[in-house]
């Protein structure tokens, strides 16, 4: 492995590790918010509530044009040609562009939520909720900005700060205000609050840290044009691909309006809510291999070693726990939401199917090619899964409800990913291990037999059945995973080797790595 292969892996695991503590605290303290909301409300205010995030949704597309994503790409170009007194300010210019161009889309938002209420979602009554919830449009518009900001200059501890206070705020306010019996208005107001106080927080720490640390104060009007005219041209196909996306994830919603109850509605959102159990770890990653694949030479054999490393360590990290969900379904749903959402488990096992397409790559093609610059492939994936979601929903929803929807999602997100892939392993001439790709699948899914034949003979708790079953998979999955060489003793001393200045990851990673070494010396 190659020295700047070694510092690629570091730098990402070390922002990895403060996003994934900032994700997972921040989704503990989430998890109060999805365990007591959705309760206090009941199915039929929780669906409501999806239902007014629409059209705010649709509008937030229109705050970026792809400047945010461009932001990486073009710090990550100034610190290797060696101009970070510029990337403070892009950042300026960005800021302003971003508020200036957010408050115009709010306004559309608020002249349109009438409308949409009586004409699209056929429910009138919710038009001063869709007015209300839209004030979070500029907040975010602006903490999507800082989010990618804080990436490119690998200062993720402060986007961890950022996020665990969104929680805390959106967490304590939405709740007070349910039991102060302000029901959805409750609910919608603690959602803006937390927007409107995370972007301040981020704001401060943009403000008074990082332009602090950078000290230059460069002009930034006489360059704004140009700044921005860049980063629009290099972002656009991600942006119009941006589109694509939200398009569809709210034709889904208008088709839920249409054809589904408001209860149905709730308890296919509670179940996609369960599913940042896997977000917790998918999304840190994602983040932090953007940066990586923006510094490494394209066409170089680093970043295509990086390429597969990283496929190769997210599939063996995502699969597991969505095997582990699909064991527990009923019970993580009785969990977090108790016997209320009763049809929220069958929806939770079909939308993790999702989450299957991992070993494609689809949890790191979006940034690996983000990071190279090539945004047409995004482009094209995207229009594909948007494609395929319109000509299917109509045909398989009426059929099917809610199930016709999820398979149609799947069938899309299948067959764009797999183009994706194709397309991206051809251009960079990446060799895909089929045979190692095959044994990760095999022992996630191998490991599954014994945990359901312990579960059997356990009569306690649910809780304490997960925990027993959690950690028996684990042991299972580290053991089996050297023995049959998915993973060899070099890569685990790489990874030792990686930790050694990260105190608390080592001893409480370091037992188990040397138990693997072990094993992987019997390895098949």
């Amino acid at each position: 492995m190659s020295d700047i292969l070694s510092n690629e892996i570091e730098k990402s695991m070390r922002g990895g590790f403060f996003l994934v503590m900032g994700s997972i605290i921040s989704n503990l303290i989430l998890s109060i918010y999805l365990l007591s909301i959705p309760r206090l409300l009941g199915p039929d205010d929780y669906g409501l509530f999806r239902l007014c995030n629409i059209l705010p949704s649709i509008m937030l597309i229109l705050t970026d044009y792809g400047v945010d994503i461009g932001i990486t790409r073009f710090v990550s170009d100034y610190i290797v040609k060696g101009e970070a007194e510029k990337v403070n300010r892009l950042f300026k210019i960005v800021l302003v562009y971003k508020t200036i161009l957010s408050i115009i889309i709010l306004s559309f938002s608020l002249m349109l939520a009438d409308y949409f209420a009586i004409s699209v979602l056929n429910r009138p009554y919710l038009g001063y909720y869709i007015k209300l919830i839209s004030l979070y449009i500029p907040f975010q518009a602006i903490f999507t900005m800082l989010y990618y900001s804080f990436i490119s200059i690998d200062r993720m501890e402060y986007l961890s700060i950022v996020t665990i206070s969104k929680s805390i705020i959106k967490v304590t306010s939405s709740i007070i205000l349910i039991m102060l019996n302000f029901g959805l208005l409750g609910v919608i107001i603690g959602h803006v609050l937390s927007e409107f106080l995370g972007s301040v927080i981020g704001l401060a720490l943009m403000f008074f840290k990082v332009f602090r640390e950078k000290g230059t104060n460069l002009p930034i009007f006489k360059t704004f044009r140009e700044e921005i005219t860049s980063l629009i041209k290099y972002g656009f196909p991600l942006f119009i691909s941006t589109i694509f996306v939200r398009l569809n994830v709210q034709y889904r919603s208008i088709f839920l309006s249409l054809f589904t109850s408001n209860i149905i509605i709730g308890n296919l959102q509670a179940a996609i809510n369960i599913l940042v159990l896997v977000s917790m770890v998918s999304q840190p990653i994602s983040a932090t291999l953007l940066p990586a694949f923006s510094r490494l030479k394209e066409g170089g054999k680093e970043i295509i070693e990086f390429f597969n490393l990283s496929l190769k360590y997210t599939t063996m990290i995502v699969l597991p726990l969505i095997s582990f969900i699909l064991i527990f379904s009923k019970e993580i749903v009785q969990l977090i939401y108790g016997f209320q959402y009763e049809f929220a488990s069958n929806f939770l096992v079909l939308w993790s199917a999702n989450h299957f397409l991992v070993g494609i790559g689809s949890l790191i093609l979006g940034s690996f090619l983000n990071g190279t610059g090539n945004t047409i492939i995004i482009f094209y994936v995207n229009l594909i899964k948007l494609l395929l979601v319109l000509c299917s929903l109509p045909l398989l929803m009426p059929l099917l409800g809610v199930e016709g929807l999820i398979l149609a999602v799947i069938f899309a997100n299948f067959i764009g990913d797999l183009y994706g892939f194709i397309i991206t392993k051809k251009k960079y001439g990446i060799k895909y291990d089929y045979i190692l790709m095959l044994k990760i699948y095999l022992i996630s899914f191998i490991s599954i037999f014994p945990v359901l034949i312990l579960r059997s003979f356990l009569s306690m708790h649910y809780f304490i059945i997960m925990i027993i079953c959690g950690f028996s998979y684990f042991i299972i999955l580290i053991t089996l995973t050297p023995l049959i060489g998915v993973i060899k003793t070099s890569e685990l001393q790489n990874i030792q080797n990686v930790l050694r200045r990260y105190r608390l990851i080592r001893y409480f990673v370091s037992p188990f790595i040397q138990y693997m070494k072990k094993l992987s010396r019997y390895s098949i």
